[in-house]
């Protein structure tokens, strides 16, 4: 959603739009659309494929254990 807010993806995500994000979700699990075959590779995946630049890093949410 924030990569969104910041023009770095085509497809429009605002916060609090829960149908929009359960389609993202299903997109990313079924890769049936650009973004969600971008997405499914991960974000690190994702963010060097959008560009070099600190706007994509500071998109980037990881959590690790």
């Amino acid at each position: 959603m924030e990569a969104s807010e910041k023009g770095l993806l085509k497809d429009k995500i605002e916060w609090g739009d829960y149908k929009r994000a359960a389609e993202v979700a299903m997109d990313i699990a079924l890769q049936r659309t650009e973004l969600g075959k971008l997405l499914g590779k991960g974000v690190r995946a994702a963010s060097m494929e959008l560009g070099p630049g600190p706007r994509n890093s500071q998109c980037m949410l990881r959590v690790s254990r």
